[in-house]
């Protein structure tokens, strides 16, 4: 197992074993559920907050109950798919989250906190790829962030008019609207572009460029470099692409690209990359994906 993978599966089996406790976990499934079955969407429990002094109130809403599930469903799936303990939907799903949680928010017209550009610009070619009911809903979700970003950059010029050099703005949200482009979303795609760098990445060029490639060389070139970029922008900080670890586990940015590869009749059983391996067998999976009864409620409950 490569470095980054041993340091990314340390990281989600210690959120597993230490992020929540069982008896917080029976409480926050008895939240949920209350959401799903019943519309309650803000809830109260007793926590002691301070060692040595008694339980006080606590008021969380149903965007903190999503967001402890998907780290709960992610730190159970992606160890378990590293290991090839479960199948690739499985995994998936408990990626959907994400875009249910997005959808959620177009709902309540409110933006998720610590949620940026280059998270929705991932989630948004995850949506297109895998479960694409939803991506209308999250490309307008993606515009409104974007939108807004950038009014509140032209009002405080905080980066000195450097923004579209930094945020992945030349290169994983240009990439997504690529990727709208290629599964039919034109109208959004075009409405991306207009927020990205005039100047993009050169390695995102060069897949686009040669995304159809029957050069095996060629292909495995691209893969490459986008794996090399991957990595290097795989960091706890805001302004790189991949400052999520469940992003850096999951480059979906390359998957995309290749699914859309094998959709239009072209091969990728002769990419080698070791980064990419234990995904490479799965591709090709069938659309959209099936959810399990839990996940498929929430789905139910946010989108009508």
């Amino acid at each position: 197992m490569i470095q980054i993978k041993r340091k990314l599966l340390a990281h989600f089996e210690q959120v597993r074993n230490n992020r929540i406790s069982s008896e917080d976990k029976k409480k926050f499934s008895q939240f949920f559920h209350q959401f799903l079955d019943d519309n309650f969407e803000e809830f109260t429990y007793k926590a002691v907050l301070w060692e040595g002094e008694d339980p006080e109130d606590v008021i969380i809403n149903i965007f903190n109950i999503i967001e402890e599930f998907k780290l709960i469903s992610l730190s159970n799936s992606i160890p378990k798919f590293l290991k090839n303990q479960i199948e690739y939907s499985q995994l998936l799903s408990g990626f959907s989250y994400n875009i249910y949680y997005q959808v959620l928010c177009l709902q309540k017209n409110t933006f998720a906190s610590g949620v940026l550009e280059t998270d929705l610009s991932l989630i948004l070619m995850l949506s297109l790829t895998y479960f694409p009911e939803e991506a209308d809903l999250i490309g307008k979700q993606f515009l409104k962030v974007l939108e807004n970003h950038k009014e509140k950059e032209e009002e405080n010029n905080y980066y000195n008019g450097r923004v579209k050099e930094m945020f992945g703005y030349s290169d994983i949200i240009w990439l997504s609207s690529i990727v709208s482009k290629c599964y039919g979303k034109e109208d959004m795609s075009g409405k991306i572009s207009n927020y990205c760098s005039e100047n993009a990445n050169p390695i995102y060029e060069k897949a686009v460029s040669n995304l159809f490639s029957m050069d095996e060389a060629i292909v495995n070139t691209w893969v490459d470099e986008m794996v090399d970029f991957h990595i290097r922008n795989s960091k706890n900080d805001l302004t790189l692409p991949f400052n999520h670890e469940e992003w850096q586990y999951f480059p979906i940015e390359i998957i995309s690209l290749l699914e859309l590869r094998l959709r239009k009749g072209f091969e990728i059983s002769f990419i080698e990359n070791s980064f990419l391996k234990e995904f490479l067998p799965h591709l090709g999976i069938s659309v959209p994906i099936e959810l399990d009864e839990f996940t498929q409620k929430l789905k139910t409950r946010v989108t009508g």
